[in-house]
């Protein structure tokens, strides 16, 4: 699924996808979670992206359902999860050269929900 970035209007833009009907989200959850996914249990997408020039904020969740081993009894048991989604977008700007580089940084959560894009198009589905 590519979103244009020109399709994200003023007031925001609202994403929905369902795993029984949506099989990119289907495959991105069964390759993500292997083993543990309950792939008789619909998963659902939801995402708001927000658009301020050129930064794309992502919010939402992706409800979904897991079948852990108890460590008890050791039978799978279902566990409904609800996972939130939150990324900052920016374009892709060319790395600096080699001798413009910077030393090692440490990174804190505020940088794991930063990421990038190309071009004016958004790519939600990973395949």
């Amino acid at each position: 699924m590519k979103i244009r970035i020109r399709d994200i209007g003023v007031d925001g833009k609202r994403v929905s996808a369902d795993s029984t009907h949506d099989s990119w989200l289907a495959k991105a959850l069964a390759h993500g979670l292997a083993d543990l996914l309950d792939r008789e249990a619909p998963a659902h997408l939801s995402l708001d992206l927000l658009r301020i020039g050129e930064t794309v904020q992502l919010s939402g969740a992706v409800d979904l359902s897991i079948r852990p081993v108890c460590a008890r009894c050791a039978d799978p048991f279902a566990m409904p999860l609800a996972v939130p989604i939150k990324r900052v977008l920016v374009p892709r700007v060319p790395a600096p050269s080699a001798g413009g580089r910077r030393g090692e940084e440490e990174l804190d959560a505020e940088d794991l929900e930063f990421s990038t894009y190309e071009g004016d198009e958004l790519e939600i589905d990973p395949s």
